[in-house]
């Protein structure tokens, strides 16, 4: 398992917390199971790996998609590649195969909700190998829903050794700013600092997905290369059709570098969070606050104005366990919601719905979420 060792910028405490989690289960021989969740892009998964990397003279180490590998008998086949066994894929020869491994194991489950059914019995199984068949595994899942353990697998508590649960929050605008800095220190391409700004905090207000900020990073820096290509072509086609002699002829200048600036940053941003399928699944924080404009706006007896809806957003938060945004942050996920039609300001100040709640509930997407918000009286 090749790669690099160490916490991820901005992920040093989970990295911490999940590395001492797993020694301390080797180290005391402790049945273990961990459960990570946060939304995509937060690092999880690359987190992880890093502490397996960590780790990987100590353990056998295996990694499993949920959403290719669903049943108990291809977990248990994985579970034996994993250890080196070609026997068959049961519980018995899997429990026999780990007892006999030297090392202890440990098996990711990446994308875990894949595995919930009418009676979840895959997902309590998997959670449970650590006490049932030895303490040599050690299961670690990862799921974007925070609240899977508490909502789907409330029996764990009762087993006595219940999944350690770690949170993955969104990147904040000064780690993405951060990490930004250090990956284009790297490059020959350089970004205005404003612009940079606007990247991690649009970012960081839509969701906090460190992937879709690098990746606005690479299209922009992509196009300004394509654009220096051009211009040096265009260099060498003007200096070989001069009519002055080679002798006379003054030497190109060096190509130069321009800054990328907001106009280039806003146009990527534009793209990246206006495309019908980007609108159909907004990030986290712009729902939240729909789901806060939803129950206000069922509540016949009050408002819904900007200082209602975001004094509803810092309450919600709470009850929903995601942090709030600052101020900034939070009026441009706002906006985000006004360009997309989702919601306008009238005349009088006052906000107004401009979908039915239908409309609405679909792109929250998120009934556990719209739930818990709507018991808060807002």
């Amino acid at each position: 398992m090749s790669g690099e060792v160490g916490p991820l910028k901005g992920r040093e405490k989970e990295f911490k917390q999940l590395n001492d989690w797993v020694s301390k289960a080797i180290r005391n021989k402790q049945p273990t199971s961990i459960y990570i969740s946060g939304l995509p892009g937060t690092g999880k998964t690359a987190t992880i790996m890093r502490v397996l990397r960590s780790l990987k003279q100590r353990v056998h180490s295996g990694f499993v998609n949920c959403a290719t590998t669903s049943t108990l008998t291809g977990l248990y086949s994985e579970l034996l590649t994993v250890i080196g066994s070609d026997a068959k894929p049961t519980i018995a020869s899997v429990r026999s195969a780990v007892e006999s491994s030297k090392l202890p194991l440990i098996l990711v489950l990446d994308e875990m909700d894949h595995l919930q059914s009418k009676r979840n019995a895959s997902l309590y199984a998997a959670f449970n190998w650590p006490q049932q068949l030895s303490h040599k595994i050690i299961i670690i899942g990862i799921a974007n829903a925070i609240d899977l353990t508490e909502r789907i697998l409330s029996k764990l508590k009762l087993t006595g050794t219940p999944p350690f649960c770690t949170v993955f929050e969104p990147y904040t605008k000064e780690d993405i700013t951060t990490i930004l800095k250090d990956k284009l220190e790297q490059q020959e391409d350089k970004m205005d600092e404003k612009a940079l700004e606007l990247c991690a905090r649009k970012v960081a207000a839509m969701s906090g997905d460190l992937r879709q900020a690098l990746h606005i990073v690479n299209q922009t820096t992509s196009q300004s290369r394509s654009v220096r290509g051009k211009r040096a072509k265009l260099q060498v086609v003007d200096a070989t059709s001069s009519p002055l002699p080679p002798s006379s002829s003054t030497p190109l200048p060096a190509a130069t570098t321009p800054l990328i600036g907001c106009r280039q940053v806003l146009s990527a941003l534009n793209g990246a969070y206006s495309t019908p399928l980007a609108r159909a699944r907004l990030p986290l924080q712009p729902r939240l606050l729909l789901a806060v404009c939803l129950t206000i706006s069922a509540n016949k007896k009050k408002s819904l104005t900007r200082t209602s809806l975001f004094a509803g957003y810092k309450r919600a938060c709470g009850a929903v366990n995601v942090p709030p945004l600052n101020s900034d942050d939070l009026a441009s996920a706002m906006e985000t919601l006004q360009s997309q039609s989702f919601i306008t300001l009238l005349k009088d100040g006052k906000l107004m719905l401009q979908v039915d709640s239908e409309t609405a509930r679909k792109v929250v997407c998120d009934t556990a979420m719209l739930d818990q918000i709507s018991q808060l009286n807002l």
